[in-house]
């Protein structure tokens, strides 16, 4: 019987060894160039937004003016409106200030404030100027512009009995109608903070329906004062000759008292507040 001579593996181990490594190489590769490609993408996605850091927004491009409601506005959406108003310096900054948003993109999102200092301290004052200005059919309406000249930010501001109302429709640039509600999700969304609450949206069919609207936040921690209700500024459009206005102490005083007996009927304030204010009024005559 004739002995068999002995096999060499190594070239069979060899081949088995580089079939492997051919095959792991076609696995990965598509993967590796995929994360390469993703991670490129990242990049050229988040230029636009370092360019826009370095560009910055140019202060001399704001405005702060007053806007009358759109009709059957404050109906719709049940606004008692508290104009004209006197705000402190302080509290229109602090509000501004506790002001962020939630941006969405497609791979990630994005939190930040919408007021940057240097914007709150141009345009705080501006605001507090038209709040004593306005009357209970007007709003503060502002816009800020990048250096480009395009919208970065606009939105409106207005005191209601429910609280100080601030409702957006522009945030870096990117634009949402109020109380739009996208099938494919909002670019971006208002994040409530403490005290402050999205203002509710209800089907007029069903009161029980209702949803939030997330361009719109209610700071329930500043509401009217009593104090600091300012009287209706009175129409200018006539000639002092073709007015028939009282003297102006007394024009003063029955404005305050029928601003108090509709603040009163309105329940914006309690019935002992009411009389105390309204014998604090008479005493002055």
């Amino acid at each position: 019987m004739e002995s068999s001579l002995p096999i060499d593996k190594t070239p069979i181990l060899i081949a088995v060894i580089n079939s492997w490594n051919t095959a792991v190489e076609a696995f990965l590769m598509p993967r590796f160039t995929y994360i390469a490609i993703s991670m490129l993408a990242l990049i050229l996605m988040a230029a636009p937004s370092a360019l826009a850091q370095r560009t910055g927004i140019n202060l001399s491009g704001y405005s702060v003016e007053l806007e009358p409601f759109r009709k059957h506005e404050k109906e719709q959406y049940g606004l008692n409106v508290v104009h004209p108003y006197s705000f402190s310096l302080d509290t229109i900054q602090k509000s501004m200030r506790s002001l962020f948003y939630k941006q969405n993109s497609l791979l990630s999102s994005k939190e930040g404030e919408i007021f940057k200092t240097a914007v709150i301290k141009t345009v705080a004052p501006k605001i507090i100027k038209q709040f004593k200005r306005a009357n209970t059919n007007q709003k503060i309406a502002f816009e800020i512009y990048s250096r480009s000249g395009k919208k970065f930010i606009q939105g409106e501001t207005f005191l209601t009995s429910q609280g100080l109302n601030w409702r957006f429709e522009i945030i870096r640039w990117e634009k949402r109608d109020i109380d739009s509600f996208e099938m494919t999700g909002e670019p971006w969304v208002l994040l409530p903070q403490q005290n402050q609450t999205y203002k509710k949206w209800r089907w007029k069919k069903s009161k029980r329906v209702s949803r939030d609207i997330t361009n719109w936040l209610i700071a329930e921690n500043i509401l009217p004062a009593t104090s600091n209700i300012l009287p209706e500024p009175q129409p200018t459009d006539l000639a002092p000759s073709m007015r028939s206005d009282p003297p102006p102490e007394i024009r003063t005083t029955k404005d305050r008292l029928l601003k108090l007996e509709q603040l009163w009927k309105e329940k914006i304030i309690t019935d002992e507040e009411y009389k105390t204010k309204r014998k604090e009024i008479l005493s002055d005559l």
